[in-house]
């Protein structure tokens, strides 16, 4: 994961909402899973909206994540940022 991306995801939003090296096994039901580069919680559809553009500026890998119910993540956890 680009360093400075994560750099100025931190600038932009609220830290007490972005987790980096976040465990997912703490956001799904299963309770599985390694960790994902960047985990954020966003607050509205702006945030969501800005925080994509922000990681295809820098070419950054966007998973959305719903409640995390029905999903399996595997060891290795999710590379680039995860939208939950």
């Amino acid at each position: 994961m680009n360093k400075a991306f994560v750099c100025d995801c931190y600038q932009e939003f609220d830290a007490t909402r972005l987790f980096s090296d976040a465990p997912m096994r703490f956001h799904t039901t299963f309770r599985i899973g390694g960790p994902a580069d960047l985990l954020f919680y966003p607050q509205n559809t702006d945030e969501v909206q800005k925080i994509i553009r922000m990681a295809k500026n820098y070419g950054e890998e966007i998973t959305l994540l719903g409640n995390g119910s029905n999903i399996l993540v595997r060891d290795g956890g999710i590379r680039g940022l995860v939208i939950r």
